[in-house]
């Protein structure tokens, strides 16, 4: 009966405290989910008016927090978040009528012919009460998004101002042969939301807090993605705001087949799409993918940045005025609805066919088990994964950052049995490998009705299973998590080798953030395989070496290079994410942007003797941060 009524009592939603925000007085926005475009169409023509008015915006669904702000409608209809959408066959005449509702003034961009990219991108004004009639001709096919800002704002990229945050909505221009858009194709918009906007840093300050939503909505209350086993998903992802982002998609690759950004699209040659697990976005970006769900069971599709998933972003637990956030305690950390928020959409892939029974398979079993070190960043506790060797456990204090890595084998059954030692429950993903929904390791999520994976408990264990079926690196890393614990050492390295390939663990380098800092990418200059002075390593005139490039941070982005005397030196990118790249795309690279979930492998041949050195400098949206960059330096000598 107890136990019961325990269950029934978490069960049951919770009354969230919105008292340190302002009582909504505006009519309440309606979630857009971009399916149903705006306006009438007729001879060849859309058109569209659009007004410009005060709403109250719910990301938390109906029973949560409001936030009255500004948000686009169409005329005699309620206010749209994101805004209405705007999607048209290239070729066609748009008039978009803005009417501006508001009390202030407002800058309209975007609306356009997106065959005009080249030329600079101008806000038009539009004073309270007035209205403004865009008219052109869609001559160019992308994926674009229009926005408002105060006309003062000078980072045309998307809404940055706090009541403008959410004033952004689709405009797609489809091919001839398309209109209307493919079948299933979902558009996807990002916002974000300030607290109260201030300099980018420590988001224990309430002026750095923010919400990040798509369409409108964080998780879990963003929308539950279907599709069906061998279906052709595809998406427009639209990044209408002024932050990056690193989209990642659990259990499967996806391919890049556009990316655009401030009114323009490239669209990719078929030798030019990327298959990938993690893509890049900066602020304003958008990109168009598609991917073939090949298991069944429940996944995830989010931004890898700490900022933008945790469950730190709850309304209820924006810091109030002179105070922290209220950031939940580690040790009640057990449901994927708890301790995510923000960019994160759950996508359910269903199978056409019956279960059917495995049949058993032998596998290959490691154990490995995630340990506590106090003290080892100041009077804050080091984390890390220690991967038995022999027939003893590891000691329970034995922290190596970044955790032991670990070799597999492709198509090789295997069997990970993680054991938890610490003091609060933890899940673990395997980032980038293909394997069975119930073992990716988003607890609380991961698997299916009837077999959702839980959280590992303190002093509990989960065998993750998994039969990789490609070589190449990947990494693994604490999942769920509520703050610091990845920062703190909770992720290593892991890579796959052909049959019969020998472990060398030598030229893997994994970048990380220097231990917890708050969340802050500017604090320390970041690890290369646990420290900021990497020891040197030897090479061989003559020889190819393989670099194995993994990076991990929570938000910070990184710009890594190969260079000799503080200039480039040329390396060629030969996988990306784990997967090889086709030969058109094996390039000599000077240097590549890195951030959180994303590995790349470099081939270099030394041709003479001298100093080579891997550069790990740390910047935010272009910004350079490091006065002098970690660096690990190859002395090359003559065979």
């Amino acid at each position: 009966m107890l136990l019961a009524l325990l269950f029934a009592t978490l069960a049951t939603p919770r009354t969230p405290d919105c008292r340190h925000l302002a009582v909504p007085d505006a009519p309440a926005a309606e979630i857009n989910d971009n399916r149903v475009p705006a306006g009438t169409v007729r001879d060849g023509a859309l058109t569209v008016r659009l007004v410009a008015q005060r709403a109250t915006w719910y990301p938390e669904g109906e029973r949560g927090c409001g936030i009255t702000l500004f948000a686009f409608g169409e005329e005699g209809k309620r206010a749209q978040i994101p805004g209405p959408l705007l999607r048209v066959a290239v070729g066609t005449e748009v008039r978009v009528i803005v009417r501006n509702a508001l009390p202030v003034p407002m800058a309209v961009w975007g609306l356009r012919d997106p065959a005009r990219a080249p030329e600079p991108l101008v806000g038009v004004t539009v004073e309270p009460e007035s209205t403004h009639t865009f008219a052109f001709r869609a001559s160019a096919p992308g994926t674009f998004y229009y926005w408002a800002n105060p006309p003062a704002n000078p980072a045309p990229v998307g809404p940055s101002a706090q009541l403008f945050a959410q004033m952004a909505g689709g405009f797609i221009v489809d091919p001839a042969d398309e209109a209307g858009g493919l079948p299933g194709e979902r558009i996807l918009i990002m916002t974000r939301w300030r607290g109260n906007p201030g300099p980018a840093g420590d988001l224990a300050r309430r002026e750095n807090w923010e919400l990040t939503t798509f369409n409108g909505l964080s998780w879990p209350h963003t929308e539950r993605l279907t599709a069906t086993l061998g279906d052709t998903v595809r998406w427009r992802v639209i990044a209408a705001n002024n932050d990056g982002h690193q989209m990642h998609l659990h259990g499967f690759y996806f391919l890049v087949e556009s990316k655009g950004g401030r009114g323009a699209d490239t669209i990719y040659a078929a030798r030019d799409r990327r298959l990938v697990v993690t893509e890049t976005m900066g602020p304003g970006q958008t990109i168009r993918l598609r991917w073939i769900p090949e298991r069944p069971g429940n996944w995830i599709f989010h931004c890898h940045l700490m900022k933008h998933m945790s469950g730190y972003q709850r309304l209820d637990r924006m810091p109030r005025e002179g105070s922290t956030p209220m950031a939940s305690d580690p040790a009640h950390a057990s449901h994927a609805d708890h301790e995510m928020a923000g960019l994160v959409l759950g996508i359910t892939v269903r199978s056409q066919d019956a279960a059917r029974a495995e049949t058993p398979v032998r596998r290959r079993t490691l154990h490995l088990f995630a340990n506590r070190r106090d003290g080892m960043f100041g009077r804050q506790p080091g984390y890390g994964f220690a991967l038995q060797e022999g027939n003893r456990a590891p000691a329970a204090d034995s922290v190596r950052i970044p955790g032991s890595p670990l070799f597999l084998r492709r198509g090789e059954p295997t069997r990970i049995v993680v054991h938890n030692r610490l003091r609060f429950p933890v899940a673990v993903h395997w980032h980038g490998i293909e394997l069975e929904s119930y073992s990716d390791g988003v607890a609380g999520w991961s698997g299916a009705v009837g077999s959702i994976a839980p959280a590992i408990a303190p002093a509990d264990s989960f065998a993750a299973e998994m039969t990789p079926p490609r070589a190449g690196t990947f990494i693994y890393h604490v999942h769920n998590e509520t703050g610091d614990e990845l920062a703190a050492g909770l992720y290593g390295p892991l890579v796959v080798l052909e049959p019969g390939e020998a472990p060398d663990p030598r030229h893997i380098f994994v970048i990380a953030d220097p231990g917890p800092a708050g969340h802050d990418p500017t604090a320390r200059p970041p690890f290369v395989n646990g420290t900021t002075t990497p020891p040197a390593q030897e090479l061989v005139v003559g020889r190819t070496y393989r670099l194995r490039i993994i990076t991990i941070s929570a938000n910070a982005f990184y710009w890594v290079r190969m260079e000799q005397d503080g200039t480039g030196y040329p390396w060629r990118a030969v996988a990306r994410d784990g997967a090889e790249l086709p030969p058109e795309q094996q390039v000599e690279m000077r240097g590549y942007a890195a951030a959180a979930g994303s590995t790349r492998d470099f081939e270099i041949t030394p041709a003479v003797p001298g100093v080579l050195a891997l550069s790990v400098d740390a910047f935010i949206q272009g910004t350079q941060l490091l006065a002098k960059p970690v660096r690990v330096t190859f002395n090359v000598r003559a065979p």
